[in-house]
This record gives C-alpha cells, structure tokens and sequence, in this order.
C-alpha cells in the first residue's frame, strides 16, 4: 500500500509529519477485517522497514496479506468488497504465497525433493552465480544454498 503523502506524491494529501501516526491508525483498520461472517480474518501488516536490509527508491508504506495469504485484494473497481477469495476473474490458486518453489537438477542426477525451511528469496541470486562458477559479490544479500545429494 503506498499513501497519496504530500511532498512524495505529485498531489499527496497525508502530510509527512502525520504519517507515522496515520500509517499505525491504518494497520489496525487493516488487523480489524472480518470476513462476511463479521470473524476476524488475521491480516498481517508488514512495514517495509522491518524487513528491508536496504530499499532503493520508494517502498510501499505497508506490505499487507490478507487474512494471512488466504484472501485476496480486489485490484479492481465495481466491487462491493476489498478482498476476495478469488481474484477478480475468478479462482487462482497460482498467486501470492508465503513459501516459493525452487527447483535444482544437477547433471549428476536427481538429488531427492526436499523442503528447505531456512531458505530464503535472497539466497536465489548468489546460489544461481555460484552453479555458473561465478563469483558472489562480497555485499550481495542472502547465501549459496548448498545442494547435496541425500
């Protein structure tokens, strides 16, 4: 979510100053949805300060998942709600998730499935230049992750 804040949007509204309070007035708006039941539907709200390293240009003011991942944001308009269990054209289970998939198949041969729970987004890019024998630069977030046969 990024808010129409004045001096960083062309015509922003929230005044800089107000923002911090603003934005915590905003997250437990967010953490109230219930769901058409009128239970709560557990949104998570991330700020991007708590769990950015480093940001390059303008992050969002919140990161939200709704309902923990189980609901979706309606991303157009002439809906009566904001979130949805479908997307706006119907189901997709092929959207936004916690855990991302990784595949590795070496020319020796399979290595076995497994879940690899330390893992992390970060640790894609510096795995990737390691397979290619490229070196991983020193300031380069995340680590190689190690394939080892079972």
């Amino acid at each position: 979510i990024f808010f129409n804040v004045a001096g960083r949007e062309p015509q922003g509204v929230i005044a800089s100053d107000e923002l911090p309070a603003f934005r915590e007035k905003f997250v437990a708006h967010l953490k109230a949805l219930p769901d058409p039941a009128g239970q709560p539907i557990n949104t998570v709200v991330f700020r991007p300060e708590e769990i950015y390293h480093e940001v390059r240009n303008v992050p969002p003011d919140l990161i939200v998942y709704l309902g923990n991942l189980e609901w979706r944001s309606v991303g157009s308009l002439g809906h009566d709600d904001i979130y949805t269990f479908e997307n706006d054209t119907g189901p997709d289970d092929a959207n936004h998730a916690e855990y991302g998939v990784y595949i590795y198949h070496p020319p020796a041969g399979n290595l076995g499935g497994r879940h690899l729970p330390d893992a992390q987004l970060m640790d894609f890019a510096p795995t990737v230049l390691n397979l290619f024998g490229l070196p991983v630069p020193p300031d380069m977030q995340g680590r190689v992750i190690q394939h080892q046969p079972r």
